[in-house]
């Protein structure tokens, strides 16, 4: 089981996606995008992959990317544009 996530990991791919995905749903802009996935690497470096649920890490990273670049998005939004997208993301994998 991997429990840290590398360059060359296909989880990783795969998470930042969902961070394209969401921040594409919630109409965030592309520099906002790029922050929240410097946030879930910068967080994987110190945090095991398999101690963390990555989807809440995806969409806590969402939110304060926004706030982060002054782009604010009320945390109800990204919730349900968060939950609607990974339960996709869920039922496509099984």
């Amino acid at each position: 089981m991997v429990c840290y996530l590398d360059a060359n990991n296909d989880s990783l791919c795969s998470c930042i996606s969902v961070i394209t995905k969401l921040g594409k749903k919630l109409g965030l802009r592309q520099r906002i995008i790029a922050t929240a996935t410097v946030f879930f690497r910068r967080f994987y470096l110190k945090n095991a992959y398999c101690e963390t649920d990555p989807f809440l890490v995806v969409a806590a990273c969402c939110y304060v990317a926004a706030k982060a670049e002054e782009s604010p998005v009320h945390i109800r939004t990204v919730l349900m544009d968060a939950r609607s997208l990974f339960s996709r993301a869920l039922t496509s994998v099984h």
